[in-house]
């Protein structure tokens, strides 16, 4: 019978990749984001929910041109089957780079001892099978999904730290008010989304359209598709909304001049 060895721990893969790339994400995200609220605010745009769905989307749509090419390499690492040793006819114990029955790509054993293995081996493969193209499969399904969460998480934001300022003291830290708003905004919209999200893995792995991917799973799922991985994603995602939103909290009053932080309340 086949033993098998993990050489790498699977659940760990991506995070060499995401967290190199989450500082970078963030950046690009939240500035595109202020720069629309402040470019409708120019031109006589005041209604505040209306300011903040348009930003989140935008920010989303500029986010999507850098992250959809590490989030589909992320998945397919994520998916890497593991080193199986398996006996042939005359009794030699031969290794097989076996992926997962869903993985499209495996290690080779030049990849086998290197930090970085998994992620070359998926690159290479993604470009031998679609060249340039195969790193922004699904590009338009990911703004399908991304967009409406990233609209509805700042006007459910917006809704929430106003909510959370009524209800608190009166000298209660802004830092405090955010780090229960971000969270909230985010699981929220992480809620009401998790159904795209869903499609949006799926058209990307499989490289199927629309349509057809709704009916996959549809059959394969029924109803249950729609709160498929809902619980992982809301935490993740709120834990995410929580740091990164403290993170920007820090870094504008360290960037706030100092004329005008006695009038900001932190």
């Amino acid at each position: 019978m086949p033993t098998s060895k993990y050489f790498a721990p699977r659940d760990y893969r991506v995070y060499t990749v995401d967290s190199g790339f989450l500082l970078f994400k963030s950046a690009i995200y939240l500035t595109t984001y202020e720069g629309t609220r402040h470019y409708l605010s120019k031109h006589g745009f005041d209604n505040r929910d209306l300011k903040s769905f348009a930003g989140g989307f935008v920010g989303s749509f500029v986010c999507q041109l850098t992250l959809v090419p590490v989030e589909l390499i992320m998945q397919h690492m994520m998916l890497m089957g593991n080193t199986i040793q398996t006996k042939t006819c005359d009794g030699k114990v031969t290794k097989m780079y076996k992926a997962h029955c869903l993985a499209r790509y495996c290690m080779g054993p030049q990849d086998h001892n290197k930090l970085m293995g998994p992620m070359r081996a998926v690159i290479r493969g993604m470009y031998k099978d679609m060249g340039i193209r195969a790193f922004y499969q699904g590009f338009w399904a990911a703004i399908f999904c991304h967009g409406p969460h990233n609209a509805l998480f700042w006007v459910f934001y917006d809704h929430y730290a106003e909510l959370i300022t009524a209800l608190s003291p009166e000298q209660t830290p802004r830092l405090a008010i955010i780090s229960l708003a971000a969270p909230l905004g985010g699981m929220t919209a992480a809620f009401f989304t998790n159904p795209l999200d869903v499609i949006r893995a799926r058209i990307q792995l499989d490289r199927t359209r629309l349509k057809e991917s709704i009916q996959i799973l549809w059959r394969e799922e029924g109803l249950k598709f729609l709160s498929k991985g809902i619980s992982a994603r809301v935490v993740s995602i709120g834990t995410q909304c929580l740091f990164t939103f403290i993170a920007y909290e820090a870094i504008k009053r360290w960037s706030t001049l100092d004329e005008f932080k006695e009038s900001i309340r932190w």
